[in-house]
C-alpha cells in the first residue's frame, strides 16, 4: 500500500503483506522502498499525484491514464482508497494506446477517401476535377508538392494542374 510520505519513497504497511511471504518481507516493514527521485518523478503530468488526491479526498475507487515522464510509454493506475492507505496497481497500457491511436489514423484516412469521392463526384468541368484531384492528393499525401498532368487536345500536348508557374523542362521531356 501507498501512504504518503516523505521524498524518499513510500511506506511498505504490514497489512499489505500476504500471510505466506511474512517472514521474508520481515525486513521491510516500514522500510523505505526505493524509488527514482521525488515519489512519482515519472508523473511530470501530474495526472497520477491528481488522481491520488481525488481518490484519497473522495475515498471512491479511482482510475487514470498516465504518461511516463518522455518515454512515450503510458501506466493506467488503479487506485483504492481504505483507511489504512491507498493501494495502486499500475499496468503498463502502451501497446493499447498505440494501437487505438493507429486505429484512428486510419480511420481518418478512410473518411478522407470517402470525402474525396463525394468531392470528384460533384465536380463536372476538366478544370474543376483537376483542380479538385489536386487538392484531395495534397490533404491525402500530407504535401503541397503535387503535379497532375494530362493530355490535352490536339495530341502532344499537356495540361498541368497543381503548378505555380510553368512546368519545369525535365517534366516535359518525361511526358514526351
Amino acid at each position: 500500500q501507498i501512504r504518503g510520505g516523505d521524498d524518499r519513497g513510500a511506506r511498505v504497511k504490514g497489512e499489505a503483506i500476504a500471510q505466506e511471504d511474512a517472514g521474508a518481507a520481515a525486513g521491510l516493514l516500514g522500510a523505505q522502498l526505493p524509488m527514482p527521485g521525488p515519489p512519482f518523478a515519472w508523473d511530470r503530468s501530474g495526472a497520477f499525484a491528481q488522481a491520488m488526491r481525488r481518490a484519497q479526498e473522495t475515498g471512491a475507487f479511482t482510475t487514470a491514464e498516465v504518461p511516463v515522464d518522455v518515454t512515450n510509454r503510458w501506466l493506467h493506475a488503479r487506485l483504492y482508497p481504505s483507511d489504512a492507505g491507498l493501494t495502486a496497481y499500475l499496468y503498463d497500457v502502451t501497446e493499447r494506446r498505440q494501437a487505438e491511436r493507429r486505429a484512428q489514423r486510419q480511420s481518418r484516412q478512410l473518411q478522407n477517401l470517402y470525402d474525396a469521392a463525394f468531392t470528384l463526384n460533384t465536380v463536372r468541368e476538366r478544370q474543376d476535377v483537376l483542380n479538385a484531384a489536386v487538392q484531395i492528393s495534397r490533404d491525402l499525401l500530407g504535401t503541397q508538392q503535387v503535379t497532375l498532368a494530362v493530355p490535352n487536345d490536339p495530341p502532344g500536348e499537356w495540361q498541368f494542374s497543381g503548378l505555380t508557374g510553368p512546368p519545369a523542362d525535365d517534366l516535359r521531356r518525361v511526358l514526351e
